[in-house]
């Protein structure tokens, strides 16, 4: 189980921290429909134990920086906006999250800030770090990205779709009220087919050759064959083309496939195997496994969930 972590300072961003919040808890949900174990353990810390004053206000409950850390923090979040204290508590503040950030680097997998406020103190505590020649943080740099207010959503978002998934990452947002749904719904859930974002018509053919007979193993020497070349040609140049192998393309094209008849159809996945160009229902549950992180019946089980749900309970 994955540790996220959210260091919060006054004046943070409430929405943008709670809404982060809710796609790491909704995450957790969508995987327990699943059977699967939840991925997240959240926790809110701060400067010290107690309540943290947000920018409208509204207080949360952190508990204090731990002294010492076991294991690896996997993403820890530093939200905060407007120092609401004197400028000498500030600094002290200031001054005690460098020092923990600094010992703290090598047990932090990957950091994030939420507003500008946490963007220029993480930059502050890297130079304080520098400056001091810290082994800590020179062996163990911690990479940052930084999102704007009103961006905490999105960060979460992005973070989850790659544990978990595009497919997650949409399930998430089925579960999010309307606006968020439009927003972070991943299009059509399985993006720009294969074939559509083919430049060269000779690929565009090919592929399309491919899903049209999907039934049909296919060997180099077929697609080759089928362009007029000779394999070596075609090796090479279906790679400079695609930057892929050409079997690892006819897979995600067979993938494409099942998902497509696993959404619209009640066959059973073994009919689907078959009909998609799988060996059998276990190679296409290994192939779904390798593209999706999710196996055809917890994909099935996903896109059964009725749309529009979270936006049904928010009315």
């Amino acid at each position: 189980m994955q540790r996220v972590w959210f260091l919060l300072l006054p004046g943070f961003p409430v929405v943008d921290v709670a809404g982060a919040i809710s796609v790491f808890e909704i995450a957790n949900a969508v995987l327990g429909e699943l059977k699967k174990k939840p991925f997240y353990r959240v926790r809110l810390i701060g400067a010290q134990a107690g309540a943290v004053l947000a920018s409208s206000g509204v207080a949360l409950a952190a508990e204090a920086l731990p002294a010492r850390i076991q294991g690896t923090i996997a993403k820890l979040i530093v939200a905060a906006g407007p120092w609401l204290r004197t400028t000498r508590d500030s600094d002290a503040g200031r001054a005690v999250i460098e020092s923990w950030l600094d010992r703290m680097a090598p047990h932090i997998g990957s950091g994030a800030t939420i507003g500008q406020e946490a963007r220029t103190l993480v930059q502050e505590a890297s130079r304080a770090a520098g400056a001091s020649g810290s082994a800590r943080a020179a062996a163990a740099p911690v990479h940052w990205s930084a999102v704007s207010v009103t961006h905490g959503v999105d960060l979460a978002m992005s973070l989850v779709a790659a544990d978990l998934g595009g497919v997650i990452a949409t399930a998430i947002s089925s579960r999010m009220a309307a606006p968020f749904q439009r927003a972070y719904g991943f299009g059509s859930e399985r993006g720009e087919s294969a074939i559509e974002v083919q430049r060269d018509p000779r690929i565009a053919d090919l592929l399309l050759w491919i899903s049209m007979n999907l039934r049909r193993s296919y060997s180099v020497a077929q697609l080759a064959e089928h362009l007029a070349m000779s394999e070596r040609t075609f090796a090479r140049f279906y790679r400079g083309a695609t930057g892929r192998t050409p079997a690892a393309v006819v897979q995600q094209i067979r993938v494409d496939a099942a998902r497509r008849l696993l959404e619209g159809s009640h066959r059973s996945v073994k009919a689907i195997a078959s009909q998609c160009g799988f060996a059998s229902s276990e190679a296409m549950r290994r192939a779904f496994i390798r593209s999706l992180q999710l196996s055809p019946q917890q994909y099935r089980q996903i896109q059964a969930t009725p749309r529009g749900h979270a936006e049904t309970a928010h009315r």
